[in-house]
């Protein structure tokens, strides 16, 4: 209706109307329309164009924005920094971490100075896409070309040191904002600290850190209580929920993640059917798949296979194939051999071309003796065209730092494969 009433009204030619109805477009998820008032402007200034770029970039559409990219120049539209930024967010949104790179170097060899936002973008895709090594070396580099960190800059940079477990650049970026930033930390701050901290190792200083916390707000409880949650300290994360609800703070999904994985690294039953019960009674919120999945692997390890099965069976959610895996897990140990028939079929409904499933049920029907139903698994793997993923160990070797070698069974690739024999 917008676009039609720009339209009757000749707007097309009003650049700044033609790009807030595409930013309006492409917030609402219309890309296309988006693209219609793009096309239907008639004269269309470096703002407009950066407009519809961001939607691409937003969506990780990198083919769409590459040609937009392209495009503008041929219509004698040079890109800024802001341009440049979209660009490289399309690409890591998409997954090209090494044509965001190639990106990178492109923009500054074509003169444009990178800003913050250009080097956090880059810090945070690497994150996202599994390249933690590579941020914290983007860290370091945007410090020697003059530009300071801020408060996201930093967040990104201690999520990358959680996701390595490393504690040494952890403490480094931690020595940085006590040196810089001791005036201007947040609540997303002192978070990234008490996660980073916990999943390197040093759960007393995470709790220090949250001990002497300038704000109460519910995503840095959620942190320590993960942290807690981590260590199977039960106890320590109730009684940090109980405070919460002290201040009538109202926990979220992330709370009871954090309390249930509490409650099932430390074997606590009793504890996880209260608090799973509270939810709804409580709090009046809807259980999520990863809470009944918690729940399923906490009853199934304690061997209480029948009562996982009934919440599998009562969840108003699509049964998931990690839980029916757990399921059977617990019905060899315990020697269910009466479930292994239902569950099959289950976990093949679920997931019919994971060649792992195949493999699991093979083992469950090899495990009661049933020699049938195990060729048959095998046939049925060898019919859609399925193999066994091969075993694979990392190893580290004294002498040779951070270097990880990785051995996959039956290959015989490896430069040091003769030193394994």
């Amino acid at each position: 209706e917008v676009q039609c009433y720009c339209i009757r009204h000749s707007f097309e030619s009003d650049i700044v109307l033609a790009s807030t109805v595409v930013d309006m477009y492409a917030k609402c998820g219309s890309i296309v329309e988006a693209k219609k008032v793009f096309d239907s402007t008639v004269q269309k200034d470096l703002i407009l164009w950066n407009t519809l770029l961001a939607a691409y970039a937003e969506s990780g559409l990198s083919g769409e924005a590459l040609r937009l990219f392209y495009e503008m120049q041929l219509e004698s539209v040079p890109p800024n920094v802001i341009t440049w930024n979209l660009i490289i967010l399309s690409l890591l949104r998409s997954g090209q971490v090494n044509e965001a790179k190639e990106m990178f170097l492109q923009m500054q060899s074509s003169g444009i100075v990178p800003n913050l936002i250009s080097w956090t973008t880059m810090m945070n895709g690497f994150v996202e896409n599994g390249c933690s090594e590579e941020a914290i070396l983007f860290l370091t580099k945007m410090q020697e070309s003059g530009r300071r960190p801020n408060a996201f800059s930093i967040t990104v940079a201690l999520s990358a040191c959680a996701n390595l477990a490393s504690l040494h650049f952890g403490r480094s970026i931690h020595g940085y904002i006590i040196r810089n930033l001791q005036h201007s930390s947040s609540v997303s701050i002192e978070t990234s600290l008490v996660d980073m901290y916990a999943k390197c190792g040093d759960i007393n200083r995470a709790e220090k850190v949250f001990g002497s916390k300038l704000y109460s707000e519910l995503p840095l409880y959620n942190a320590m209580i993960s942290a807690y949650a981590i260590y199977g300290n039960v106890k320590e994360a109730i009684a940090l929920y109980r405070s919460l609800e002290d201040m009538g703070i109202e926990p979220d999904n992330i709370t009871f993640t954090s309390l249930l994985s509490a409650c099932n690294h430390a074997g606590d039953i009793n504890q996880a059917v209260e608090i799973f019960a509270g939810m709804v009674s409580k709090h009046g919120m809807k259980p999520c798949l990863e809470h009944y999945g918690l729940m399923v692997d906490l009853l199934a390890s304690a061997g209480e296979t029948d009562e996982a099965l009934r919440l599998i069976e009562e969840m108003p959610y699509k049964t998931d194939a990690r839980m029916i895996q757990t399921l059977f897990a617990s019905c060899n140990k315990q020697h269910r051999t009466d479930l292994v028939d239902y569950l099959s079929r289950h976990l093949l409904e679920s997931e019919p071309d994971n060649s792992g499933n195949y493999v699991t049920i093979s083992n469950a029907y090899a495990v009661e003796g049933n020699w049938d139903e195990v060729v048959k698994m095998r046939e049925m793997m060898k019919d859609k065209g399925l193999k066994k993923e091969p075993g694979c160990s990392w190893i580290q070797i004294k002498g040779e730092g951070e270097r990880v070698h990785v051995f996959v069974a039956n290959d015989n690739t490896h430069l040091r494969n003769s030193d394994m024999r």
